[in-house]
């Protein structure tokens, strides 16, 4: 799923939860239609709106999990990370870059900074990067 409003995503989510073990709530698309629409990798940085999307999923009892891409800053990335733990993430999938490496600034997949996370927190972590060029 992927959107900026809680209410919008929490009803979508009460619709498809019967169906399905858990919802996956994406904060890793870096497209321009997710930037245009403010969510995605773009939503990410928007640490309070992200808490208050999982926690009405978590008081809603809809199992998630959450799909993330790097923030520029590792304690940012660590920070939400966290939040995203406490708040009642099953577990993440960590796409191993930034929103801006994507196409022919793609990059490498920071395999430090998956580590980081996985040591950090206690629910599974999955590593997605695509190959690195």
């Amino acid at each position: 799923m992927c959107g900026n409003n809680p209410e919008n995503i929490v009803s979508a989510a009460r619709i498809v939860a019967p169906f399905c073990q858990n919802v996956d709530l994406n904060l890793g698309c870096p497209q321009g239609i997710a930037r245009k629409g403010g969510y995605g990798a773009y939503l990410l940085p928007d640490f309070d709106r992200v808490r208050s999307i999982v926690h009405r999923l978590h008081s809603e009892k809809i199992p998630f999990s959450v799909k993330i891409r790097l923030l520029p800053s590792l304690q940012d990335t660590l920070r939400t990370c966290e939040m995203l733990q406490e708040e009642g993430a099953l577990f993440l999938t960590v796409h191993g870059r930034r929103k801006e490496q994507k196409r022919e600034n793609c990059g490498n997949c920071d395999w430090d900074a998956i580590g980081a996370i996985r040591s950090h927190l206690s629910i599974p972590v999955l590593p997605v990067p695509p190959a690195d060029p």
